[in-house]
């Protein structure tokens, strides 16, 4: 199947207009992304100087250094998962708690921490949270 008119054509287009600029294709994730390029290159030929980038990679990229600059870290999802986990037993230990500590497993941590990532990425600050909207006040902290 040829890719003549579509996306990929005009991402070939693009990145052939300056073939020694460097260029960053910002995808879904890198698989997507390298599987885009290794399609233009077998179907429409090579490209040079292209790296591919996820939304939060190339973030990260931009922002690093201003972070270490003012003594910051950004952490990545594996280390928030275990903070978040470590976070949901403290709670789970105290004799109030909406959540027992044996039922506190990384699959519930999961959950709770991608709801959690969901609010951050859509701008919302833990200041800005109420625990009322919840049946239970004990779930909602």
């Amino acid at each position: 199947m040829k890719i003549v008119g579509t996306f990929l054509k005009r991402l070939y287009d693009s990145i052939r207009r300056e073939p020694f600029r460097r260029k960053i294709i910002i995808a879904p994730s890198y698989i997507e992304g390298q599987s885009w390029l290794m399609r233009i290159c077998r179907e429409l030929g090579p490209v040079m100087n292209v790296e591919v980038q996820t939304v939060q990679s190339f973030v990260r990229s931009q922002v690093q250094f201003s972070l270490y600059q003012q003594g910051l870290t950004l952490i990545g999802e594996q280390r928030s998962f275990w903070i978040i986990h470590h976070v949901m037993e403290q709670m789970a230990s105290k004799p109030d708690s909406y959540i027992a500590v044996n039922q506190v497993k990384p699959g519930i941590a999961m959950h709770v921490h991608q709801a959690i990532m969901d609010l951050r990425r859509a701008g919302v600050r833990a200041g800005e949270l109420r625990d009322d909207p919840f049946m239970s006040q004990q779930k909602g902290s």
